[in-house]
């Protein structure tokens, strides 16, 4: 093959052969019309070309994610352009699709997920929303291809994810499209909470005055209102969006804004991790509580030590917690009859080292209660973002700490 035969990556310089299956898939991301586009799609669908695609599928996502992340800096949203790019990634997503007996699915949910992280990249450095729909409801059509039990929880908060973006984009409109149409015929969800869930979005844009907004915060909102009568998670943990989350609470200035960032972050760290629901700012007739946590992990015999309800208290403040709010928070746990209680204090608690203060009466509580109060710092939560480690493995960890009273 001779230099002349040859072509070479625009991006990287890689050189590959006229005719292969690198110079088609070139040739897709380049096209710049949608003539040219339907003429490369024709080839692509061919048998041998099918047979490529499925073999090489990895290779397509990591020549797409650089290409087109630059590609859609340079044009203007929402113009023809715009939107022939996207037809690009949801066309070669819905072919990998139709090919999941032959087990491309994941190589389709591959796709959808690398274009909404693209387009949340955008949408931040931009500072201007993107409708991002699409991917997402396109990956919830894949997790409803499969079929499973926990496929099927998967599209149902990947479609209401989408289901947010069509509120926000058309408004009243929003039956009228895929998402809600799959959530309420496939899904079998009532009317009534899909509109709960148009009603949360409305009152978080006007409540919020910024543009860039992830569905996934809405969602969340959506999740913990303790009006809301359904039981949802969240599933998988986005670093990116939990870095953000970090962020806001760290930069908080106010103290309601301080609180309400800590308790939205825990939220969300809670939500993302299986076997657990979570409930807002609750009130009753004598104390407030920033989070009750449900713990469904009943077949860990581990996790169920924690007890079926845990209450979380959030403490964004720069001193270190002291014996006094241990102890008020230890009263309000007791007087729930739960097992345990989840501090989240910023700098930590007083006692570290010295052997007393707030990590004394925690150690005295358990000791006359038998309630255990599990302490977390931010630094440990930014682990989690991070996922250097999991928030079941680190409350247990803290919890084995005061339980067994190891250093």
């Amino acid at each position: 093959m001779t230099e002349s035969q040859q072509k070479e990556c625009s991006l990287n310089g890689a050189k590959y052969n006229v005719g292969s299956f690198s110079d088609i898939i070139h040739q897709f991301i380049e096209a710049s019309s949608k003539e040219e586009l339907e003429k490369i799609k024709a080839e692509m669908v061919m048998e041998n070309r099918l047979q490529e695609l499925l073999q090489y599928s990895q290779g397509v996502v990591s020549e797409f994610v650089p290409h087109f992340s630059e590609r859609f800096k340079a044009i203007e949203i929402e113009s023809d352009a715009w939107h022939l790019e996207i037809d690009k990634w949801n066309w070669t997503g819905q072919l990998l699709g139709r090919l999941g007996a032959f087990g491309a699915l994941r190589w389709a949910e591959s796709i959808y997920k690398s274009l909404y992280s693209i387009l949340c990249d955008l949408q931040q450095e931009k500072r201007r929303r993107i409708n991002k729909g699409t991917p997402l409801h396109n990956t919830g059509w894949v997790d409803l291809i499969r079929g499973t039990p926990e496929s099927l929880k998967r599209s149902q908060f990947f479609m209401k994810l989408a289901m947010i973006e069509d509120v926000i984009s058309v408004k009243d409109g929003f039956k009228n499209l895929p998402a809600y149409r799959v959530l309420n015929g496939e899904h079998n969800i009532p009317e009534a909470n899909l509109d709960r869930l148009a009603e949360v979005t409305n009152g978080f844009r006007k409540e919020y005055e910024e543009q860039n907004w992830r569905p996934e915060l809405i969602y969340l909102y959506y999740v913990i209102d303790r009006d809301n009568k359904e039981r949802s998670g969240m599933y998988e943990l986005d670093p990116k969006l939990g870095c953000s989350l970090l962020k806001s609470t760290k930069d908080a200035v106010s103290n309601d804004a301080k609180g309400k960032s800590l308790e939205i972050l825990m939220a969300y760290l809670f939500l993302t991790c299986n076997g657990f629901e979570v409930l807002h700012n609750l009130k009753s007739m004598d104390s407030q509580h920033d989070l009750l946590i449900r713990n469904l992990n009943t077949t860990d015999p581990i996790l169920s030590e924690f007890g079926k309800y845990l209450f979380v208290e959030c403490r964004n403040i720069e001193d270190r917690v002291d014996a006094k709010a241990i102890r008020d928070f230890t009263a309000k746990v007791i007087q729930a009859s739960c097992n345990s209680g989840i501090l989240i204090a910023k700098s930590g608690i007083t006692g570290d080292v010295e052997g007393n203060g707030a990590r004394m009466a925690i150690l005295k509580n358990y000791q006359r209660h038998d309630v255990v109060i599990v302490s977390l710092t931010l630094n440990q939560l930014e682990n989690l973002i991070d996922q250097r480690l999991s928030l079941i493995d680190l409350l247990v960890h803290e919890y084995e700490k005061v339980r067994f009273d190891l250093q």
